[in-house]
């Protein structure tokens, strides 16, 4: 059994942060989004398979 979820994220840099900091967190949450998928936090097993999580961007925009 498989499942596949397309989830939209928004959020905003600090006043004065350069634009490299957006990619940087984006890059951080799709990381920990898939460790806490296949892992959890702080809960037992997950009952995930291991090494099945896939994670991709479909889409990205900088809006000033």
């Amino acid at each position: 059994m498989k499942m596949k979820a397309t989830i939209a994220v928004e959020f905003e840099a600090k006043e004065g942060q350069y634009r490299n900091v957006l990619e940087s967190a984006l890059m951080r949450g799709i990381g920990a989004l898939a460790v806490a998928i296949e892992h959890g936090t702080f809960t037992g097993a997950t009952g995930i398979k291991g090494g099945s999580v896939v994670t991709s961007i479909q889409k990205r925009e900088i809006m000033d």
